[in-house]
């Protein structure tokens, strides 16, 4: 009787112990299991599927956890206090490379600081990713959709979060009393409520933001001195409410940036989908401001979406002579070309359109010929003369002869090997 006691006992213990709410500590060569503690770093080489209860815990400071390409993921997402990863209060820790499903949080980290979230998908749970009470910790490269809430911060400062993608949640990213944090290239759409939300949060800089089809692109609430530019906010319900807050969104100094194939220097607000104004001279930013409230407007929106201003140029003509600059060997061209007494047969471009005039024998008409700056590699008349060796200031007065276009076009004789001198 005894014994049949003993062994069902054991059974029973060994049920309990598969079940994954036995915990012990893992690392280095050291296969975790579901609930265990990472007492030393370790690249993965299995997953931990269909945990009961937390997937991994944190155990120490200056711990790696590289996933390798595997997956943690819960027996079911719930509202109990289970979490994928979890970090309790330890700080330069770096999860890398991974997929975690079907949790509260999928990743939750508790007063620590320095952290690092790399390469992560934080999908299907409840709560993406929740920092609480964080300090200085960088997430690159996250991917936090289908959950109930993304991407949470509470009470934490000075965090860097790049290229996060917060997509089909019911909630974006919801960041609480969250203060001097930088916010780098983040896509958030499809979200039922928002994009991006503030509360009681200051000092933060959002930059490259695109927030599509969400309820509110951003909402900020009693907040203050955050800086949003360089955003686009497209077909959301609306794209921006702020609430007893005031924010600046333009950038704070003048950028560099590109338009319609030309370089200016400016400030630079965000793209609006449904922004109605004009661009009268052409510069990409819109002649009046769109207005989110009565206490914050954008005062330089944009005409398109932000990242249309870094693009390269594209057969840039910076002395609009009609010869893009890879092919100009006189980027400084002056045009129309003025010449104290055009001489008949001679030619230059007088009129300022590229193409080289002369007059007929009696010189009276005015001719295009066949030569054009495009033949010339961007080169006047003047300039052709400047290249050539010997004393031509007379002939600048009366325009270039045929034979010198001729020989310079071909590079022949004098002309020959001459760009192998400096561009003038």
């Amino acid at each position: 009787m005894r014994t049949g006691i003993f062994l069902a006992a054991g059974l029973f213990l060994m049920v309990f112990m598969a079940g994954s709410v036995y915990a012990a500590d893992c690392g280095g060569m050291v296969q975790c299991n579901c609930g265990d503690t990472l007492t030393s770093s370790q690249t993965m080489w299995y997953d931990l599927i269909n945990c009961q209860g937390n997937g991994l815990v944190i155990g120490a400071d200056n711990i790696t956890l590289n996933m390798n390409r595997h997956t943690i993921t819960g027996s079911a997402v719930s509202l109990e206090d289970y979490y994928g990863i979890y970090a309790d209060g330890h700080n330069y820790a770096r999860i890398l490379n991974g997929e975690i499903y079907n949790f509260l949080s999928g990743i939750r980290v508790y007063s620590g600081s320095n952290n690092q979230l790399t390469n992560i998908v934080a999908n299907n749970n409840y709560e993406g990713i929740l920092f609480e009470s964080s300090s200085n910790n960088i997430l690159t490269n996250i991917i936090s959709n289908n959950n109930h809430d993304s991407i949470i911060f509470y009470d934490s400062s000075g965090n860097k979060l790049t290229n996060i993608t917060s997509n089909d949640n019911s909630n974006g990213l919801k960041l609480s009393y969250f203060t001097n944090n930088q916010l780098t290239s983040i896509t958030s759409n499809n979200n039922i409520q928002f994009g991006i939300f503030l509360y009681d949060s200051s000092d933060n800089i959002m930059t490259n933001i695109i927030s599509n089809n969400n309820g509110d692109g951003i909402y900020i609430m009693s907040s203050s001195n955050n800086k949003a530019y360089l955003s686009s906010f497209i077909d959301n319900a609306q794209n921006a409410q702020s609430y007893d807050s005031i924010s600046l969104w333009n950038s704070p100094s003048p950028v560099d940036y590109t338009y319609d194939n030309k370089i200016f220097t400016g400030y630079l607000g965000n793209y609006w989908s449904d922004y109605a104004g004009s661009d009268a001279d052409g510069n990409g930013v819109g002649d009046t401001p769109y207005l989110i409230d009565s206490n914050n407007a954008d005062n330089y929106p944009l005409m398109i979406p932000f990242e249309n201003y870094f693009k390269p140029l594209v057969n840039l003509d910076s002395d609009n002579d009609g010869v893009p600059d890879k092919n100009d060997k006189c980027p400084n061209t002056i045009l129309p070309e003025v010449f104290k007494k055009f001489k008949p047969n001679n030619y230059g471009d007088i009129d300022g359109d590229g193409v080289f005039e002369t007059l007929n024998n009696k010189g009276k008409a005015i001719k295009d010929t066949l030569y054009s700056l495009t033949d010339t590699y961007g080169c006047s008349c003047k300039q052709i003369l400047a290249f050539k060796p010997g004393k031509n200031q007379d002939k600048e007065k009366f325009g270039c002869e045929k034979e010198t276009i001729k020989k310079f076009i071909k590079e022949k004789g004098w002309a020959k090997n001459l760009f192998k001198q400096t561009k003038i």
